[in-house]
Formats: structure tokens, sequence, C-alpha cells
């Protein structure tokens, strides 16, 4: 990981996630990219008699986001400021592969403020939009390191891939991880998919900082894993997503007031190749 981009709107939101990117950046020694995009709509809705024209105001956000760039600066890794000037996405989109953007820090007020606008939401398309690491921090997440790492997985072959990924990711942190796999019953096969899985996993990576835990669920997968994050005060929950579905499976309209009241820590999502 050498190139890492955090989206910045100045709001509390955007700068919690900032503390996270930081970290991040600091532990890889990567190069931190803050990203303001002014777009044209922002500008319409402030266009008032005798206020800033447009240059101004791209002059006035290039300004504020040096000031932050300038006191994150340090001996392991550099930081840079970017103004950015159009539709977020593709201003985004095509700032990637410029800068070779190879994880993405971004902050979500959480799910329950954002469900019923989900569809125009920045975070749902860069989701949806990218298929490098994003690491979504909902406004109520607060930065306690990064020590224990939960994985949710469904023995998929391309879960070890994801977890080869997450390992190096969380190297630096010294963290430990936890695959956990929810279903509905404990039975013989669970336990033969868990040893097979486990088999192969170790065949790819060093497991030594890895640990498997089963649970059983009565309800919803969400609230089996929310609990289980709360449980073991976990700091980040690690998922493979297969485009849109897990997302949708996520924010479904039947579990929006469990959901309200979740998310105080981050997902780290991984995309299927």
């Amino acid at each position: 990981m050498k190139q890492i981009l955090c989206p910045i709107d100045f709001s509390e939101t955007s700068l919690n996630a900032l503390e996270y990117a930081v970290s991040i950046a600091d532990k890889h020694r990567a190069n931190l990219s803050l990203v303001y995009v002014f777009t044209e709509e922002y500008y319409n809705e402030h266009l008032t008699e005798g206020v800033k024209n447009y240059q101004e105001y791209e002059e006035d956000f290039q300004s504020r986001l040096d000031v932050i760039a300038g006191e994150l600066k340090s001996k392991s890794f550099s930081c840079t400021a970017h103004v950015l000037s159009g539709n977020f996405l593709k201003s985004i989109e095509n700032f990637i592969p410029l800068k070779s953007i190879d994880f993405v820090v971004v902050g979500t007020k959480g799910l329950g403020d954002v469900f019923d606008k989900i569809v125009g939401s920045n975070t749902i398309k860069l989701i949806d939009n990218f298929d490098i690491p994003i690491l979504v921090v909902p406004k109520k997440a607060s930065f306690e390191g990064l020590n224990k790492v939960v994985f949710a997985t469904t023995y998929r072959d391309e879960d070890k891939i994801a977890l080869r990924q997450l390992s190096e990711f969380s190297a630096p942190f010294k963290s430990s991880i936890t695959v956990l796999h929810l279903s509905k019953r404990d039975n013989l096969i669970e336990e033969v998919l868990l040893s097979n899985f486990k088999e192969e996993l170790k065949a790819l990576i060093d497991c030594e900082n890895i640990s498997f835990d089963t649970k059983t669920y009565s309800e919803n997968l969400v609230l089996g894993i929310d609990k289980h994050m709360s449980e073991e005060q976990s700091n980040v929950l690690a998922i493979l997503m297969e485009k849109r579905n897990l997302i949708d499976r996520l924010f479904h309209k039947s579990v929006t007031k469990e959901l309200s009241y979740m998310m105080d820590y981050p997902i780290l999502i991984y995309k299927k190749d």
C-alpha cells in the first residue's frame, strides 16, 4: 500500500475518517492525498450577491486543505492536498488512476442518517464503482487503534485472497484477526467447511495472529455480526463484497431500525475480482 486517498469536505464526519487515514499512512509509510471536490451544485447553492466567485472559492478550499496537509506532514509519510472541480464521483474516478491510489478512507454519517438518500450517497457510489479496498468510517466511530480486526467469511475461495490482503494491511498494526463465520445452525457440515478453510488458508498466509470463530444467529446476518463486534470490542469489520449484492443485503429496509444504532465501527471493504 503506497497511495491512500481521503476525501475531505471539512465536516466532522470526514475529519473523523482522516484520523484513521493518518494512522494508516503513518504505519504503511504511504502518501496520503487529501481531496476536496468543489461541485457546481455547491457553488450555485451559495451564490448570492456579493459572495466570492468560483475561482476564489477554489483558492479558499485549497488554502484550507494545505493547512491540514501541512500539519500532517511527517518523516514517516507524505501528505498532499488537491482541490478538484466538477462531479464528485467523476472527479474521484479520474484522480484514482492518475495518482495510482490503492486504498481509500471515506467517512459516512451512518446508515440511520443516510438510508433514505442512499441512492445519492457518495460513499455508496464509491463502494460500487471502485475495486480497490475502501475503509468506510462512520461518524460515530472513535479511533482506538486497529488492534482487533474481524473478517466475516462464508468460506469462499475469494475470502482467502481477501484475508491475505487484510493480513498485509494489518501487519504494521500487529492486529489480531478473527475470521468469523455465522450460520443459522451448527452442524457437522459447518465443522468440515471450517477445517478445510483453515488448512487451505495456512498454505497461503501466516496464520499466527489469526483465530477462527463460528457463531449461530437466529435473527439476521447483520445483527449477528454487530453483536459479535460489540462483545469482542473489535475495531474494524472487514468483508469481501460482490458488486452491489452485499450492500443490498446489509442496507435492506427490513433492518433499517436495527441499523440506525449500529455501525459505530469502520468497515473495510474488499472487492471480488
